[in-house]
């Protein structure tokens, strides 16, 4: 069929009328039904972008998103301004064609490589002492070692190994430092929710004391209402104890992890770290002290 020029735009090279200032061009993503920003399931129609020629020249632009329906009350969604982009492949080939060039692929470095002679690698005259530090093994085979592209090789390994230890301690370091802040905060904030209980507990008991104090006939609502309020309270605190209990338990677990001079070091920082700013954190400093 012949192609219908709908805009402005002259054809492109393959004679064809493309969508930019003509048509809105629908593209294949779906937009779906959402409720709260989440999605849900099936898709509530197509995506068309760019404006067509019915728009103004303000409106036409390529980051233009429209949702358009597959069906309307009338049936299927009809327009004479939108349109879609041809894209043109060559013609796919066999599955066996495609296979014997797969393998033809795998076996071409093979017969580069047939007219070489094999490497010959010397066997290494040097044990390895498995039971030291591998950074002092390769210094050593920097010494005993007469040939300098081996020796630039091994020093450069060397260099790498130091790199990665000394991130790995400085990772240990940051999680040890981080086990200390979490522990110390769980618990403070314990202590904290201890010290609410006592006042509301406190506050329970003297609300009990009134209620017995006055005639069982007489209880205000508002006496019984307190009452009840104060024991969901102490409910809702046990339970927040127990979970920081729980969280500061598994705290003191995650430490048998690391070797204890790891943390002393680590603990001595976090209270150098404290003690800049007493104001703000004499309480924790404290905590840590204890």
């Amino acid at each position: 069929f012949g192609c219908i020029r709908i805009g402005s735009k002259c054809a492109n090279p393959l004679g064809l009328f493309d969508t930019a200032g003509n048509a809105a061009e629908m593209v294949l993503d779906p937009f779906h039904f959402s409720i709260g920003f989440r999605l849900h399931g099936a898709a509530g129609g197509f995506i068309i972008k760019g404006g067509s020629f019915r728009r103004s020249l303000v409106e036409t632009m390529p980051g233009r998103r429209e949702e358009q329906p597959f069906f309307l009350g009338d049936g299927a969604f009809r327009s004479s301004d939108v349109g879609f982009r041809v894209a043109l492949s060559g013609i796919l080939t066999s599955q066996d064609r495609k296979e014997r060039l797969d393998q033809e692929w795998a076996n071409l470095g093979v017969q580069q490589n047939s007219g070489r002679a094999p490497a010959k690698f010397s066997a290494p005259k040097i044990e390895i002492d498995q039971s030291k530090d591998p950074i002092a093994e390769i210094e050593r085979f920097v010494a005993m070692s007469a040939d300098e592209t081996e020796k630039k090789n091994l020093l450069f390994l060397r260099d790498v190994l130091k790199q990665k230890s000394i991130l790995l301690k400085e990772q240990k370091a940051e999680t040890v430092k981080g086990i200390i802040h979490s522990a110390l905060f769980t618990a403070e904030s314990l202590q904290k929710y201890a010290i609410r209980r006592k006042i509301v507990f406190n506050e329970l008991n003297k609300l009990e004391k009134i209620k017995d104090e006055t005639d069982s006939q007489s209880i205000p609502d508002s006496l019984e209402s307190g009452i009840a309020k104060a024991e969901e309270t102490i409910r809702l605190l046990d339970s927040a104890m127990d979970h920081f209990v729980k969280l500061y338990l598994n705290r003191i677990r995650e430490t048998q992890r690391y070797p204890e001079e790891l943390f002393a070091s680590q603990i001595n920082f976090v209270s150098q770290e404290l003690g800049l700013e007493k104001v703000f954190n004499r309480s924790l400093k404290n905590r840590l002290d204890l």
